[in-house]
């Protein structure tokens, strides 16, 4: 629809939500691969030779839309009189307080790959099976096909102010830098081996050993949302707007139609102190992240026609996209001392506190006097507007590591038996929650403390110490078919013979909690965490009963009722406004409730005749209709800190289908 945004429909008394919307995003994703392979086979050698490309690119555009119409009530209320007048009433007057058209450039991300690989499987005896490959993965860091991106450049001297930290932008030509990337460091040595073997031990044991260990790359992906890192563009689009001349007049009344005044695009290296999130490129942007796996395996066949598999699985990923742990305009810890005083205004250095200037404050906006907090004054790189953030891109500060045993037990079908059961035991650490989804992702309100990055490191979410996976299906030993009523007659074979038994069981034990805390005010700090006091206790309540909780009575704050020990989760405000926690992001030593689960189902086939069955099934979905606590309260600042706020709906279902199949 073509129907502008229009906002300030306020007053005294009653509001207005904004009508319409300004923009509407279009955006459309290419992939472009070429592969060529040669396998060749000599001897005992099965080699193959290979070449692949990919270009990826995503293009976007902000179709701004008709504009954006702000009112406000002083356009017809009384001057000096702040309760009347309303918003509102000015719109339908058509007094517009200002007006505006985002103009927006289309932009699009590019990011192409070339990979070599070799690989030769090397039959070497009738027992030892060999592979051997390498692949090289070329993987430069991603440019914008018209040139469209700006760095913030944490090294280089704003040219107006005199202070560290300044605005270039990518391209040729006035303004520009002279290349396309900002850092010229791409990686290399981007080589990928892999090698394993598989041997069978001497028959009588029945046993073969398997290993391997490879390398694999990360692909670079394409910008996050919007073709350019975070969608911003900042330095290449244009405003058209107009501003009221003085308070209590309009603009312009909108019957006289618009008459904006374009603000051109301007490659300023000082923008950083008008606009939202300029975005600073990790000087290391040209490290690839890499994921390193491994393994070893021994299996042995036993009897009644089993198998079982033991097996320990490894892999450890280093350099990975982790965006938002970047934060280097992050306060440093010891400027906290200063209290209440970060909340101050200044517009001058001559108005910076004695003690503030100790610590480095400076004012950062030469003679202009515009008020910042004191707090800016002592990030540092003070040119980024208090009210904006410094985002990151291009920050391969990511890792995690996965270390397991792995059983597996498996029955081929013999006697009506066949089954299969695994049990792992693991656990995974890293830093990052998510490398696809880190731009606008799961790894935003981080980190604690950019100068000790280390507190980013704890178990993962998706963590699971203890997985069991069980699937069986059992035919029935009765019926005309089967070891038990060979004889019986076909009226009853047809209502009772015949049937089989489906089982799958899942059980794992319960993932990590993390805990959340009150924000630091007057100050940059992406989170907070609480301080955890263990002392080498449980983190759970010893009174907490699941027999005896009343579910009926979840609201009110009771000991008895909490999951923690709240005792040992300490919000860092009951200690000084501006402390900080020492909590790590996921808690390994307090976790959620485990998982239990049982699906059965009971089932006959009938054959009237060839070429045609009905099935009939009866299904119990949890059988036991197990359920588990949810909701726990992680929040010390609560008065239900700890408490349970709910129960799984994972409800008992039965079900039966029949079907016919000709």
């Amino acid at each position: 629809m073509n129907y502008p945004e229009i906002t300030g429909l306020s007053g005294d008394r009653v509001s207005f939500p904004t009508l319409g919307y300004q923009a509407n995003d279009m955006g459309a994703g290419t992939a472009y691969q070429v592969v060529n392979t040669l396998s060749w086979l000599r001897g005992k050698h099965a080699l193959k030779f290979g070449f692949d490309y990919r270009w990826n690119g995503l293009n976007w555009r902000n179709n701004a839309g008709p504009g954006q119409f702000n009112f406000s009530a002083d356009v017809t209320g009384l001057p000096g009189f702040s309760q009347t007048g309303h918003g509102f009433a000015s719109m339908l007057l058509g007094q517009v307080t200002s007006a505006s058209v985002y103009i927006d450039v289309p932009v699009g991300s590019q990011f192409p790959m070339y990979s070599w690989f070799v690989q030769d499987d090397w039959k070497v005896s009738r027992r030892l099976t060999v592979n051997v490959g390498l692949r090289w993965d070329y993987q430069p860091q991603g440019t914008e096909k018209y040139d469209r991106l700006h760095n913030f450049n944490l090294d280089l001297m704003d040219p107006k102010y005199g202070i560290k930290g300044a605005v270039e932008f990518a391209g040729f030509g006035p303004g520009r830098i002279g290349r396309r990337m900002f850092y010229d460091n791409n990686l290399w040595t981007t080589w990928g081996p892999r090698v394993g073997f598989a041997y069978q031990l001497p028959e009588a044991t029945k046993m073969t050993i398997r290993s391997g260990f490879s390398i694999f790359y990360s692909p670079r992906i394409p910008n996050g949302w919007s073709g350019v890192p975070w969608g911003n563009k900042a330095g290449f689009t244009m405003t058209n707007q107009v501003q009221r001349p003085a308070p209590n007049l309009p603009a312009f009344n909108w019957d006289d139609g618009y008459n904006g005044v374009i603000t051109r695009a301007q490659l300023d290296p000082s923008l950083a102190k008008y606009i939202w999130g300029p975005v600073s490129w990790d000087p290391n942007g040209g490290r690839v992240g890499y994921t390193m796996q491994w393994n070893f395996n021994i299996q042995r066949e036993l009897p009644g026609q089993m198998v079982i598999d033991v097996g320990y699985v490894g892999t450890q990923s280093v350099g990975l996209l982790a965006n938002e742990i970047r934060r280097p305009f992050q306060l440093p810890y010891s400027v906290l001392s200063l209290g209440d005083t970060l909340g101050s205004w200044v517009n001058n250095d001559a108005s910076i506190p004695a003690a503030a200037r100790a610590m480095g404050a400076r004012y950062p906006y030469g003679n202009d006097g515009d008020w910042i907090p004191l707090w800016q004054t002592l990030s540092p790189y003070p040119t980024v507007i208090y009210w904006s953030a410094l985002y990151s891109w291009n920050v391969p500060l990511g890792f995690s590591n996965y270390q397991s045993l792995q059983i597996q037990w498996n029955k081929r079908y013999s006697h009506g038996l066949q089954f299969t059961s695994n049990y792992t035991f693991s656990k995974t650490m890293g830093n990052v929650s998510s490398t696809f989804g880190d731009t606008w992702g799961m790894n935003s309100g981080r980190p604690l403390d950019y100068y000790n990055l280390k507190l980013e490191k704890s178990v993962m979410e998706y963590d699971q110490r203890h997985v069991v996976k069980i699937g069986a299906s059992y035919d029935l030993p009765f019926g005309r078919n089967r070891a038990r009523g060979r004889s019986i007659p076909m009226w009853l074979d047809f209502i009772a013979g015949g049937w089989t038994l489906q089982y799958i069981g899942n059980y794992s034990s319960g993932m990590p909690m993390g805990f959340g805390a009150t924000g630091t005010p007057n100050s940059n700090f992406a989170t907070n965490r609480p301080f955890l006091i263990t002392n080498g206790r449980s983190m759970y309540n010893p009174n907490f009963s699941a027999g005896k909780f009343d579910m009926t009575d979840i609201n009110t704050p009771r000991p008895d009722k909490t999951y923690i020990n709240t005792s040992m989760v300490v919000d860092p405000v009951k200690i000084n406004r501006y402390a900080r926690g020492n909590a790590s992001r996921l808690v390994d030593q307090v976790r959620g409730f485990a998982f239990y689960n049982e699906d059965t189902s009971l089932q006959k086939n009938w054959v009237p005749r060839e070429g045609t069955r009905v099935q009939f099934r009866a299904e119990f979905l949890n059988l036991f209709n197990r359920h588990r606590f949810t909701g726990i309260n992680t929040n010390p600042a609560s008065p239900l800190f700890g408490q349970i706020s709910g129960v799984s709906d994972d409800r008992r279902q039965i079900q039966f289908g029949i079907r016919a199949d000709f």
